[in-house]
């Protein structure tokens, strides 16, 4: 992306980087686990709350979520073999589109919301 979030943040690596502190940087996707009040915990609660779940155009476009244990066994894993100076962009293995995300969060959570596409332009 190539707006001021993403450009702050990368101006932040590379202050880091450069500081030369020994560190490594790692960019995990959209995360999920235990006691998340954000991303899927946040539309999981949403879910329960509205009677129609709006997803924007097909919702067809692809997510690799990644698992919070699985990013704590990344950190360890750089840790225990002093890797520093690099950086890495962290995914889930799995690719999924957002609206069958949505899907299942509905099923898991027994879920009385009518999934619902919308034109992007409304949403």
């Amino acid at each position: 992306a190539n707006d001021y979030y993403t450009n702050t943040k990368k101006e932040q690596e590379q202050i880091v980087l450069q500081s030369g502190i020994d560190c490594v940087v790692l960019r995990p996707t959209l995360m999920f686990g235990w006691f998340d009040r954000k991303h899927l915990g946040w539309l999981s609660r949403f879910m329960q709350k509205v009677p129609i779940f709006p997803i924007p155009g097909d919702g067809k476009y692809m997510r690799q979520p990644l698992y919070a244990g699985d990013f704590c066994a990344i950190i360890m894993n750089c840790l225990e073999n002093r890797i520093k100076g690099k950086t890495f962009n962290i995914t889930g293995l799995e690719k999924i589109d957002y609206i069958d995300i949505i899907r299942e969060i509905k099923h898991a959570i027994k879920a009385k919301s009518l999934i619902l596409n919308i034109p992007y332009s409304f949403f």
